[in-house]
This record gives C-alpha cells, structure tokens and sequence, in this order.
C-alpha cells in the first residue's frame, strides 16, 4: 500500500500523484473493507440459503481488491523514474509495516481476551498477554493482517527486482508475466479442483510476483487498445465465474468451498488485472477538479490505516452481538461495511494528527 505520492512518475500530474491511481487505492480499500464484512459469516451460513449466496455475490464481486493493492505496489516500487533510496526504504518503510503488525496485533488480540475476561471471566495473565505481543514473529497474526508479510517480502527485495525490470525488455517481462501465471495461477488451480497438490512450485514464479510486475508492465506498456475492451468483458465475466463456480463447488459439496475465491485463482486474476487496466486506461482519461484530486489524495494517504484499523469496527458489532444476519444480507453488507470505513479513514485521520503516530502506525 506504497503511497502514489513518492516520487513522480511520467504523465503525473504536477505534485506527482496518479488521480486514477489514488482513486483506486480508495476504491480498493472499500472493496476489502467490504470483502471482510461479507465473509464474517459466509463459512457459517449454510450454502443452500439465500443469505449465503447474497454473502457469495458481494464477497465475489471484491476479490480483486488485494491484488490491485500489490499491483499499485509494483507500478511504484518497479518504476526507474521514482527514487527509492536504500535509507528510506530499509530504514523507514520496512521498520514501518513491522511496527503497525506488531502494536495492531497486540491491539487486536489484547482487546478480544480482556472482552473475554469482562464478559465471560476467561482467565487473561500477563503470560498470555506477552504471547499475544510476541505472536506475530512467529507467524501467528489477527486474520486480515497477513497482507504485511508479503509486502515486507516485496519491500526487502525491491532494489533487486528493480534492477531486473530496468534491465528486462518488455517481451521479457511479459514472458515473466506468462510463466507466474501459468506457474503460480493456471496449474496450481487445476490441481485444487482435483483435489490435488500441485507438485511443481518454484517459489520465485509464483505467489503475488506476477501482480508486483503485471502493476509495473501496464502502467509503463499498457493494454493494446484493440483488446481493452476484450480486457474488461473477460474480467467482468471472471467475477462472475468467481460467484457462479464457488456456488456451484459449495452447493455440490454442502459446505462452503473457497478455492476459486484465492487471490491466485485464474479467474481472480483476471479480474484483477482489468480493473487495474481500467482505471490506468478509462479512468485516467477523466479530468478531476483540482479539489476533487486534493481530496483523493488524502483519501488515498489514509488506506494503509484504514485498512489496519478498520476491523475493531466490526468487533464492535460482534461484541453486540450484531452480524450481518441480524438483517437481510443485500442491506446489511452494505450497511455494515460503510460503518467499518467511515471508522476507518476517521481513525487513520485522528492517528496522523499524533505526532509520534504518524506515519508508523498507519
């Protein structure tokens, strides 16, 4: 969740910002707030109701938001035009995404055990507590943080797949491109379906690599514009495939299946990559009012807290006993992610007005 700010890319516009990219930060962040709101009791409800498959549109239709957020990752970090000094990168932003996964996971966890200790007397020593604090170093983390340890991965090695995309013709890349997906995408998909373990798994060609570059390959090449359109329709029919096929896979089985909602599945890639193709190719083309841009800006600036803090909001409504099934589905997602994001961007706001906070904690 780089910001779009550092550094000044071609055809930014003055102050070095990509109106469409900071919208689209905005957008996506809403769409994972969503995203998590939707799934709170997609595993719990059963598949043959109504109410599960209204959870399986909403949850389908915002799938993209997590690779869209590696991909604007990658279109800045992999772009020569923006410095990207060693004692910034090592010193601060790496330091950086360790602090919020430290203190928000000790955030998070230590105010669900002392809810448990008020409500229900469960026993909470300053053991546990420690455990909680310590949890992260070792892999264990509240759910929605698990975005970090890839992107801290990405961070530790940025000036070296810098170097590789500096150095790689576009056939290169695309080639790169091809083979993470086929790799990391196509092949291990098919085997999930079959119940299988893909045995073939090069770690360097697979997980989120190919987002990193495919972010960088359109902003710097684009889509042909003979096949934008084709672009857009195929990933609007992966959304749908995303809804259709994970309702089909849970039905068949009676229990929710999840495998074609991975952020790596074919068809989450799809419709990953040509929302991000939109709005690098249509939405750019819009001519924002200078306040509008200001205002998205700072929308943008405050997502990496919005999305750290955005789930004490949906604590709040479990903690009172409030879940999206205490109303119909259609209304209640809606309503209960607007809630979380408004919480959200008002509590990264108030965090960037406390000077030791700011710019460490969100």
């Amino acid at each position: 969740m780089y910001s779009s700010s550092e550094g000044r890319a071609p055809g930014a516009p003055e102050g070095g910002r990509l109106v469409w990219a900071d919208l689209l930060r905005v957008c996506a962040i809403l769409a994972m707030v969503t995203l998590h709101v939707a799934a709170k009791r997609w595993y719990s409800t059963p598949v043959s109701t109504s109410k599960w498959e209204v959870m399986n549109v909403y949850d389908s239709l915002v799938r993209w938001c997590v690779p869209v957020f590696f991909m604007l990752s990658g279109m800045i970090f992999l772009d020569p035009a923006r410095p990207l000094p060693g004692a910034k990168l090592y010193g601060r932003m790496l330091p950086r995404l360790g602090i919020s996964l430290v203190f928000w996971n000790a955030a998070y966890g230590l105010s669900a055990r002392v809810m448990r200790f008020i409500l229900y007397g469960t026993p909470f020593s300053a053991r546990d507590a420690l455990k909680i604090v310590a949890a992260p170093l070792i892999g264990f983390y509240w759910y929605h943080l698990w975005f970090i340890y890839p992107l801290a991965g990405f961070y530790l090695i940025a000036p070296y797949l810098r170097k590789i995309s500096a150095a790689s013709s576009r056939r290169e890349i695309e080639g790169l491109l091809v083979t993470t997906f086929v790799l990391g995408s196509m092949l291990p998909f098919g085997a999930k379906l079959l119940g299988r373990e893909f045995p073939f798994k090069p770690v360097e060609l697979s997980g989120y690599l190919g987002y990193f570059f495919a972010g960088h390959y359109i902003e710097k090449y684009g889509v042909p514009r003979h096949l934008r359109k084709p672009f857009y329709v195929s990933g609007a029919l992966s959304a749908c495939a995303i809804w259709g096929l994970t309702s089909f896979l849970s039905r068949k089985g009676g229990t929710p299946v999840a495998i074609v909602y991975d952020y790596l599945s074919p068809f989450t890639v799809a419709a990953s990559v040509a929302v991000f193709a939109f709005f690098k190719h249509e939405v750019s083309r819009y001519k924002f009012e200078k306040s509008t841009a200001k205002r998205l800006a700072r929308l943008a600036s405050l997502s990496f807290g919005v999305y750290l803090i955005h789930d004490f909001a949906n604590q709040l409504l479990a903690i009172l006993g409030i879940t999206t099934l205490s109303l119909n589905p259609l209304l209640s997602i809606p309503l209960f992610s607007g809630y979380a994001a408004i919480a959200g961007f008002a509590g990264s706001a108030l965090i960037q007005k406390i000077s030791f906070a700011r710019g460490w904690l969100n």
